[in-house]
């Protein structure tokens, strides 16, 4: 079985927050014998860096400029090339658009998986007609969590039942003794909280730090870590002095995702504090850590935490509430130790393996084959 894998991202971008996914999941794959190859244009940098197409198109006139270009290369791409493959697995709807228009020449079945929030949740009308139309004549719609499949169902007005949910797996980590690696990484004993993600708006680490200047002067004995970059990096360094938080927060940067891994190993606590999100494998990898998590009701945290049972809820922007569950997990040891330790088995019992979601893939291209 020969798969071309259409992506904005991967392997052009190989950082810790975008594309890597794409990574994992074929590297699965090609254990079970598909063999496949990527097609993504690789010389639009300004386009697809940082957040992404989407965004930049939304804050670069250089990415405007750049678009239309690099639709027509990456449908030439897919003219020439789909032809020698048996099927397209289009990461994103833009690759499955562009797909979709040389059907007529390369006939190839075309499988989705709609990775994009944005998109899902999109209003603009123009845009809107497009993606529709690609959702309702792509062969199998995929969507990455049960959030994202009503959300896309309600904006787009597609049935339920054309939508199947994938979501993303995680590699199951070995325990490790944190002093030891507390120490390798140069982290304090104190109790580390975690944060991995872009530095933007949409995952609103203001509300984070709002919440921790809000704790009480006698809850100071932890240390916030922040992984990622992004344009919201200086203002939230500037929050950092404002709420005299210099001793407790760290700013980390973009990291490798092997190393996001030893973090998450020497962390006690995972914040998520994201307005929106179709899936967050960072949610998946911090359950497999066995971290207490606090987190927004958004993607995978919605549809596999239970507030009290294996994590903890508050409303986006709800900074008292969000203060509460901090303060309490940072004066309660047992609570963050029964809290991480139903989160792991949760991804057990779920199969929330890259193994298992390769599986699941597999299955849906021998349908489509047959």
């Amino acid at each position: 079985m020969k798969v071309c894998v259409l992506t904005t991202s991967y392997p052009t971008t190989q950082d810790t927050t975008r594309g890597i996914f794409v990574s994992q999941l074929y590297s699965h794959l090609k254990q079970q014998g598909v063999h496949f190859s990527y097609l993504s244009p690789t010389i639009f940098t300004p386009l697809t860096s940082g957040a992404g197409i989407f965004s930049n198109l939304q804050t670069s006139w250089s990415a405007r400029l750049l678009f239309p270009l690099y639709a027509l290369v990456f449908f030439l791409q897919i003219l020439f090339t789909a032809r020698r493959y048996d099927l397209l697995h289009a990461n994103w709807s833009l690759t499955a658009f562009l797909a979709l228009l040389a059907k007529p020449m390369h006939r190839k079945k075309i499988l989705l998986t709609e990775r994009s929030s944005h998109l899902i949740q999109l209003t603009n009308p123009f845009l809107k007609f497009f993606i529709r139309y690609t959702y309702r004549h792509v062969d199998i719609l995929v969507t990455l969590s049960k959030t994202a499949r009503q959300q896309l169902s309600n904006n787009y007005h597609i049935p339920l039942s054309s939508i199947l949910v994938i979501p993303n797996g995680v590699a199951l980590p070995t325990l490790r003794p944190q002093p030891a690696l507390r120490k390798r990484l140069h982290l304090s004993q104190k109790t580390l909280l975690l944060t991995v993600g872009r530095l933007t708006r949409d995952k609103d680490y203001a509300t984070l730090l709002l919440a921790l200047h809000h704790l009480p002067k006698s809850l100071s004995s932890y240390h916030l870590l922040l992984i990622g970059d992004g344009e919201a990096k200086s203002s939230l360094e500037h929050l950092v002095q404002q709420y005299g938080l210099s001793s407790h927060v760290t700013f980390l940067g973009k990291i490798s995702h092997d190393r996001v891994y030893d973090y998450m190993a020497a962390s006690d606590i995972f914040v998520q504090t994201s307005l929106k999100d179709s899936g967050g494998n960072v949610i998946l990898e911090s359950m497999a850590h066995g971290l207490a998590l606090v987190s927004t009701p958004v993607g995978w945290a919605k549809d596999y935490l239970t507030s009290g049972r294996n994590g903890l809820f508050f409303t986006p922007q709800d900074t008292k509430n969000l203060t509460k569950h901090l303060s309490h997990l940072l004066q309660q040891l047992q609570l963050r130790k029964t809290l991480g330790q139903a989160a792991r088995q949760t991804i057990v019992r779920e199969h929330l393996t890259w193994n298992h979601c390769a599986k699941r893939y597999l299955r849906l291209y021998k349908e489509l084959l047959s």
